[in-house]
């Protein structure tokens, strides 16, 4: 499994950066991005975190 964030629902609140214990999410153009999918333990922190619902844990 791994993170999905949707682009759109996203209000750039950055939640998911400061909550993630793997650094799966940085910074980009102001905006939080999933760049370190590798590094995930899929802990679903972001997906529940998220206060617009804009991650979902996926299937590979």
């Amino acid at each position: 499994m791994h993170p999905e964030l949707d682009k759109e629902a996203c209000n750039g609140c950055g939640v998911c950066v400061e909550i993630c214990p793997s650094d799966v999410y940085q910074w980009i153009n102001e905006m939080p991005e999933a760049i370190d999918l590798e590094e995930c333990i899929e802990c679903g922190a972001c997906e529940d975190q998220c206060p617009v619902s804009a991650i979902a844990m996926v299937d590979d």
